[in-house]
């Protein structure tokens, strides 16, 4: 009955979903919340009750905390990253394009550049309208509509840690976390 589950190959191909949903028919849950929502179905209320290991109330109370500390940790990554993005690398992003001011070497910089403050902004928006509401309806903000924002500000970011001068990145960038340790000068 559990042999479903058992999988010896590689759990990050592409096939693995497809045979896991289809083949198996385990079900796939791609996020915390909908783990979450899954944990505290009524079959697991039953199951967890039978076994008098969680009553159906500390199930209900054990996942309302799960989803409450999903979203407080969403909320904290989410507010580090824009008190990051607007003290530390747009003051650094604006000092690289101060460079090439008058020139024509600046590339695309200008346009790389503002699309972070875009980004910067939407997300601050997101943020800001997040409205008191269930713990789960908060948490689905978090990951339905605060943490798509939050990973299209870091591709702006990475994109612009390829332009700007390395003397000017105010943090350690892939390649000194990577490599540092084996050259002085990168």
């Amino acid at each position: 009955e559990n042999l479903n589950i058992v999988f010896n190959g590689n759990g990050y191909s592409p096939e693995w979903p497809i045979e896991a949903k289809e083949k198996r028919g385990l079900k796939i849950l791609t996020t915390t919340v909908d783990a979450l929502d899954e944990l505290n179905s009524d079959k697991n209320k039953e199951l967890f009750s039978s076994l008098k290991v969680l009553s159906p109330v500390e199930l209900d109370a054990l996942t309302t905390i799960q989803y409450e500390r999903y979203t407080e940790d969403a909320r904290i990554e989410a507010e580090t990253m824009i008190d990051m993005v607007n003290q530390h690398f747009l003051p650094a992003c604006a000092k690289d394009l101060k460079t090439y001011m008058g020139t024509k070497l600046g590339g695309s910089r200008e346009k790389v550049y503002g699309a972070i403050q875009e980004s910067t902004d939407a997300l601050r928006a997101c943020v800001d309208a997040w409205k008191e509401a269930t713990p789960k309806e908060a948490a689905r903000y978090a990951q339905s509509t605060v943490k798509p924002a939050m990973d299209e500000l870091r591709i702006k970011v990475d994109t612009a840690e390829r332009l700007i001068e390395k003397s000017l990145y105010p943090f350690p960038t892939y390649l000194d976390m990577l490599f540092n340790h084996h050259a002085t000068i990168l």
